[in-house]
């Protein structure tokens, strides 16, 4: 009898994702509310995921990937279509 474990997998949180980072003094900063790609971030970083997930995969742990659900496809919109920030509260 063992203990079921869900863990994170690593997530696209970006500067990208802060809704504070959306705006300064002059307005929107049309940079930072593009869709971001997800294959983008993943080679980007592709080194660590790796060996994060192959080290969670060796665990025999439940991976957890928030992409899968904010994501449609490979790209990974900043804003919601009401113009919310998709991931911070």
């Amino acid at each position: 009898m063992g203990v079921e474990v869900s863990v994170l997998t690593i997530d696209m949180h970006d500067v990208k994702y802060d809704a504070r980072k959306m705006i300064d003094f002059n307005g929107i900063i049309e940079e930072n509310i593009k869709p971001i790609k997800r294959s983008d971030f993943r080679n980007k970083f592709k080194r660590v995921i790796d060996e994060y997930e192959k080290n969670l995969k060796e665990l025999k742990v439940d991976m957890i990937d928030l992409t899968d659900n904010l994501c449609w496809e490979d790209t990974c919109h900043v804003l919601s279509p009401l113009g919310y920030s998709v991931y911070v509260d």
